[in-house]
């Protein structure tokens, strides 16, 4: 089960599909992203319907409909609500975890945008989708809402409680989820490995896609 990031659909793990052979996967696209629905009045305040909380219940309806265990395999974002997934539920339904280019904190951490306020946010969000070419697959309002919700993202004090075989892949380069996040989450989750991607930054899976297809077949 493939989990996309903040900025992105499940087309991000198109690169990454081509090079796995012979697994079954499905790609999620989270509220507001690809055929997703968007937010609407009968869903309630906007703000609570694009969080991680709301991305982690949804993976658990669809990780329930499967009717057998997955493995989650997250990048970015979809890392972390990986992370937030077996922290909140265990290993109910999963059978390994795979976390790329992630972080176990947001504050002071993930540089992805830098604007203290919300038009400021809307500026840098559509100035990130051109200079990274991001398809236009992700609703800015969705991506705005989501990073405002993210602040508060800390998993730091629940690592050890992450009982699930688990798979850190991040680019040593990472200038937006800093390498030493992969660090601190392969030492402090029970018999993490971790997988450096040398000369790699952030968008591994567009930067070395043979790569991290390689690092998720191996321990299937």
């Amino acid at each position: 089960m493939l989990l996309h990031g903040l900025q992105s659909s499940a087309s991000v793990w198109d690169g990454v599909l081509e090079h796995l052979s012979g697994v079954r996967s499905l790609a999620v696209n989270f509220p507001g992203r690809g055929g997703s629905a968007r937010w609407a009045p009968e869903f309630g305040p906007i703000p609570s319907y694009y969080t991680v909380d709301t991305f982690t219940r949804v993976l658990r309806a669809v990780v329930e409909s499967v009717g057998r265990e997955v493995s989650i395999v997250g990048w970015s974002m979809g890392a972390m609500v990986a992370l937030h997934y077996v922290a909140t539920y265990g290993d109910a339904g999963v059978s390994r975890l795979f976390l790329c280019s992630g972080a176990t904190r947001v504050a002071g951490r993930v540089s992805t945008f830098a604007a203290t306020s919300f038009e400021e946010l809307e500026r840098e969000i559509e100035q990130r989708s051109r200079k990274a070419s991001l398809p236009a697959a992700a609703d800015p309002l969705a991506v705005a809402y989501t990073w405002l919700s993210m602040s508060n993202f800390d998993l730091r004090g629940r690592l050890a409680q992450v009982r699930v075989p688990t798979t850190v892949i991040h680019g040593t380069l990472d200038k937006e989820c800093p390498f030493e996040e992969a660090e601190i989450m392969a030492a402090e989750i029970f018999s993490a490995r971790l997988v450096p991607l040398p000369e790699c930054g952030h968008f591994i899976l567009r930067e070395a896609p043979g790569t991290v297809a390689r690092a998720i077949q191996c321990t299937l």
